[in-house]
C-alpha cells in the first residue's frame, strides 16, 4: 500500500472516531460507497472487506498488522555478504 493510500485510510480511521454513522459504515456495513468516497482504491477496499473486525480497534489492529508486516517485506532479513 502506497503512502497516499495510507494517508487516504489514516483519514477514514480518523474520521470513523468522531462520527458515529461513519463507523458504523466502516465497522459494520464495510460500505463501498463511504471507501470511494475517501479514494480507497479497489484493492485496498477489497481488504477491508475480508477483514474480520467487529469494532473499530479491531479494525485498526489488523490494519496495523498489516502495514507492519509490508514493512518487513521491504526490510532485507540479514545484510548482503
Amino acid at each position: 500500500m502506497g503512502k497516499e493510500e495510507k494517508w487516504r485510510l489514516d483519514n477514514l480511521m480518523g474520521t470513523a472516531l468522531f462520527d458515529q454513522d461513519v463507523h458504523n459504515r466502516l465497522v459494520y456495513d464495510r460500505d463501498t460507497s463511504l471507501f470511494s468516497a475517501f479514494g480507497l482504491s479497489k484493492e485496498t477496499q477489497n481488504w477491508l472487506r475480508a477483514i474480520e473486525a467487529n469494532s473499530l480497534t479491531e479494525l485498526a489492529q489488523a490494519i496495523v498488522a498489516h502495514s507492519q508486516s509490508e514493512i518487513f517485506v521491504l526490510i532485507p532479513l540479514s545484510a548482503p555478504a
